[in-house]
């Protein structure tokens, strides 16, 4: 626990590894961390889905008209 009488914060009280687990403000208010932070390879999962989303739909068209030219080429 870290008394702070500073910013409108009154007290955080910290985990055992030294992470904040609720701050108490001024007027009585107790805020708790509910939302852990997301980890850096989530971060990257979320750029890649625009691309991803691009060559599925690209490979989806390719692989179509491939099966459609099949079946519109004359035999020989």
């Amino acid at each position: 626990m870290s008394e702070i009488n500073s910013g409108g914060i009154k007290t955080i009280y910290w985990s055992k590894n030294y992470q904040v687990e609720w701050i108490k403000t001024d007027d009585g208010q107790n805020l708790f961390s509910t939302t852990p932070a997301p980890v850096a390879w989530e971060y990257l999962l979320i750029a890649l889905f625009p691309i991803l989303g691009f060559f599925i739909q690209w490979g989806a068209v390719r692989a179509i008209g491939w099966v459609a030219t099949g079946f519109i080429q004359s035999s020989k």
